[in-house]
């Protein structure tokens, strides 16, 4: 395998429009996520949640997103950005949101920093399996 280094020097985002659209196992996005697990977090308190959406929740979801979409945009909506982001949909195997749950405190920055450090482990475990990975807000 790939040492760390290489992973961290390689890895890039995957944008949709390059996926195939084949599905990944259960089991492989399960060993994904759990390298998310060990960022650091302040004293444990684990602040990140990830839901995964897949086959039918997935469409849905990505349905739910083009309309929002079309709803929000008003006058700068384009019927082709709309169109894509239902094509991009169709072409992931998996989509995975994320979540952060703030402590509220003033302690909130390191719960941010903690769930980007595990999207980081997420992305490298990408690379390092041959897996897309894009990230976007």
């Amino acid at each position: 395998p790939p040492s760390l280094s290489t992973l961290i020097k390689t890895r890039r985002s995957t944008f949709p429009k390059s996926y195939t659209g084949s599905p990944l196992p259960d089991p492989l996005i399960t060993s994904i996520l759990t390298h998310a697990k060990w960022a650091p977090n302040h004293k444990l308190n684990e602040p990140y949640k990830y839901l995964v959406y897949k086959e039918k929740s997935k469409d849905k979801l990505i349905n739910f997103l083009a309309s929002h979409y079309k709803k929000t945009s008003g006058p700068n909506f384009n019927p082709s950005k709309y169109t894509k982001k239902i094509n991009n949909g169709k072409k992931t195997s998996h989509v995975i949101a994320i979540i952060c749950k703030t402590s509220g405190s003033t302690r909130e920055i390191e719960d941010v920093c903690s769930v980007a450090m595990g999207v980081q482990n997420v992305g490298l475990k990408c690379a390092e399996v041959g897996v897309g990975f894009y990230w976007s807000s």
